[in-house]
């Protein structure tokens, strides 16, 4: 005979379901916000879950009804049914983990767009994007630097396949995050300009070296160029003109 409770069960079951959608659908927003800043490769994993999640109820719930008439009836074992909200509860547990491994691994990128937006820091993340401001009036300072998601895009997402882990990953600590804030945070105090970060994760690149560099524009053109950022004291600008060679010479001088 079935456990006790057969419909309590599947009602349980399908209420866990309808908020790890929920929960899924929250994820999705937030990634979907700060597309410019994760990249479209990370909101469509999440997207794909959420699909997958909506096929799956709609199958578990045609399985469900099959198994219990069956086992009512004699013709399966009752615990066939016991099996089907056991394996379901798990797979739905998985996926909600897999999403929340996806946001979890780009959770700081998220953060430290909130610190650019709450600090009226232009975020710039496309070359499109950097034309257009620079085809700008005025005077700005940017920052151009590229983060650990670089990395994670190109290696953890190279396969194209989520990382399957039961619980979520834990955020990394990405020094080259904490590093730009603090620059872009000076540069607010230092600089009379507008401050703008240039995301280098995704089609932007980092001229010359792999280190960040900050530049100043006038009217679209650059006017000079720090490469050191000294984590304390005064920026060093050299003229545009100059290269890093000579700039590291001027150094020693």
């Amino acid at each position: 005979m079935l456990e006790e409770g057969p419909t309590l069960r599947t009602v349980e079951l399908f209420d866990d379901i309808l908020q790890v959608t929920q929960n899924i659908n929250d994820i999705l927003g937030e990634l979907t916000a700060f597309e410019y800043c994760v990249g479209e490769n990370v909101v469509e994993k999440v997207r794909h879950q959420k699909n997958e999640m909506h096929a799956y109820r709609a199958a578990l719930k045609e399985q469900l009804a099959i198994t219990l008439v069956a086992a009512r009836s004699g013709k399966e074992d009752a615990t066939e049914f016991d099996k089907l909200i056991n394996n379901a509860r798990y797979d739905v547990k998985q996926n909600q983990a897999k999403c929340e491994n996806i946001h979890d691994s780009v959770q700081e990128k998220i953060d430290f767009a909130k610190m650019c937006r709450q600090n009226k820091i232009r975020y710039i993340a496309r070359k499109s994007e950097l034309s257009e401001l620079l085809s700008e009036s005025g005077k700005l300072v940017a920052l151009f630097a590229s983060t650990k998601l670089r990395t994670r895009l190109e290696e953890d997402w190279r396969s194209n396949q989520i990382p399957l882990h039961e619980t979520a990953r834990q955020p990394s600590d990405d020094k080259e995050l904490e590093s730009s804030k603090t620059l872009l945070l000076r540069l607010l105090k230092t600089e009379n300009h507008t401050v703008v970060f240039v995301d280098c994760d995704f089609d932007i690149q980092l001229e010359q070296t792999n280190k960040a560099i900050i530049k100043e524009y006038d009217n679209g053109k650059c006017t000079s160029i720090d490469y050191e950022q000294r984590p304390r004291g005064e920026f060093v600008f050299y003229s545009a003109s100059i290269t890093q060679d000579a700039q590291h010479q001027a150094q020693q001088r």
